[in-house]
């Protein structure tokens, strides 16, 4: 995993088994929670993960779910912002 300007890219394939649908939208509950504890927009937001805010907004609206890569992001940045 890399981070370049603020986007984190995986470098090695993820170990990690594909989440479910509702394992998704816990993780998109949490990311909304993240975004408004630190008063982001979401287009700061959708900046840090690296998508368009359209695709971000459609997330939080749970239009659609998050790949399992814009999964392994959000997870990354949300253990990343415990420490911050």
């Amino acid at each position: 995993m890399t981070e370049r300007g603020g986007v984190i890219y995986s470098d090695t394939a993820m170990s990690r088994r594909a989440p479910n649908p509702k394992e998704l939208q816990e993780l998109v509950g949490k990311l909304r929670d993240y975004r408004l504890k630190r008063g982001l927009t979401e287009k700061a937001l959708a900046q840090r993960l690296g998508i368009a805010f359209v695709t971000l907004n459609r997330w939080l609206n749970r239009h659609t779910m998050p790949s399992e890569l814009h999964a392994y992001r959000i997870r990354h940045l949300l253990r990343k912002g415990k420490g911050a």
